[in-house]
């Protein structure tokens, strides 16, 4: 689901692969080769030749999964995902905690030199993954799966490159760090999101009652809504992403992105504010969310006749349609309107998945 949203929003996305004896995904690959290579699996430590500082990375990520689990955070994120039947579909180096411990010291033992390092590393993964002994199965998966993002994290924070971590990681993520983190293209996806939480709210409220509640990823939604078997989805991710209007779309954000990060053209990013939040609010009066903005008129009528009073009436007017008509020719936000327009008719990610012929 999340590698979908990614290949449609990120210009350029890097899978590491030190945790790995294959590809990740090799028809990937492939399929970048034919667009605009825009995706690589490979060890991206490696590429630094310095296990020290890999070593590093590993003992703040044992840190920061140790503060989660003794805040009681690592429980209250488990919490939040749809049902516990999702750690179950972990992958199984989250299951298996020696197989999980090899594995990343494989990534070390590729030179004699290193022999000392990975000694000490043995010692401190061994010492982490047993002090999880006392956790339920679920949560023992569930520490190492946020273990592994805190390393993803703190690889990306070295790199100077941006994370999108996995939806289950992002709010562990964000909880043990320091100040918070947000991207315009969570702010664009979170407006066009707006549009069926409304909907959906409206409908729950109208029941009396939660029926309407899966979680809705906007992106991997929309990308499964258009394949027709689960091999497709890759493909039908790519396609999306080069189309004009995703390119467009994506060309935007990262204009917006690197304006936020410079604190420049201020205006220019309060401008594409009051798009999003423009287009939200035409959405919802076409679905009856929302009433017709209107702009308040005085109209005075009068004879062309001495002493003839004059009468004064107050009118309101809707907003004019070609403030529509110029939101619909910006490429980029016809894109997210299509999005969050197919987002009121598409089942969410996990129920068309289920449906999905393999």
């Amino acid at each position: 689901m999340d590698v979908l949203e990614a290949i449609v929003l990120v210009n350029d996305m890097v899978v590491d692969s030190s945790s790995r004896r294959n590809d990740a995904w090799p028809e990937l690959d492939d399929l970048s080769a034919i667009s605009s290579s825009f995706y690589r699996d490979t060890d991206i430590a490696e590429g630094y030749g310095d296990s020290a500082l890999e070593m590093e990375l590993y003992r703040l990520s044992i840190e920061k999964t140790r503060n989660l689990v003794s805040s009681g955070d690592l429980q209250r994120q488990l919490g939040f995902l749809p049902s516990m039947r999702e750690i179950e579909v972990l992958p199984v180096i989250y299951r298996d905690r020696a197989d999980f411990v090899e594995k990343i010291l494989d990534s070390i033992r590729s030179s004699p030199k290193n022999a000392g390092i990975s000694t000490e590393l043995h010692r401190q993964l061994n010492g982490f993954t047993q002090s999880l002994n006392v956790l339920p199965d679920a949560l023992q998966n569930f520490a190492l799966f946020a273990f592994r993002g805190f390393y993803y994290q703190e690889l990306a924070h070295l790199t100077s490159a941006s994370y999108m971590p996995h939806s289950w990681r992002s709010g562990i993520i964000r909880s043990q760090l320091n100040r918070s983190v947000s991207r315009f293209a969570d702010v664009a996806i979170g407006a066009g999101e707006k549009v069926r939480s409304k909907l959906q709210a409206a409908i729950n409220d109208e029941f009396g009652a939660q029926v309407i509640s899966a979680n809705f990823p906007l992106i991997a939604s929309f990308v499964i809504g258009q394949a027709s078997r689960r091999s497709d989805l890759l493909r039908t991710a790519v396609e999306i992403r080069d189309s004009a209007k995703a390119t467009a779309f994506r060309a935007w954000v990262y204009e917006m992105e690197r304006r936020i990060r410079n604190e420049q053209d201020l205006d220019k990013v309060k401008q594409a504010q009051d798009e999003l939040t423009t287009l939200v609010r035409e959405l919802e009066v076409d679905l009856g969310l929302q009433r017709k903005p209107t702009q308040e008129m005085t109209l005075t009528l009068a004879l062309p006749l001495p002493l003839t009073p004059s009468i004064e009436r107050t009118l309101h007017v809707s907003s004019p349609a070609w403030v529509r008509r110029v939101l619909r020719r910006r490429t980029h936000l016809v894109f997210l309107r299509e999005l969050a327009q197919e987002s009121i008719s598409l089942p969410p990610f996990v129920r068309s998945y289920q449906m999905l012929k393999l």
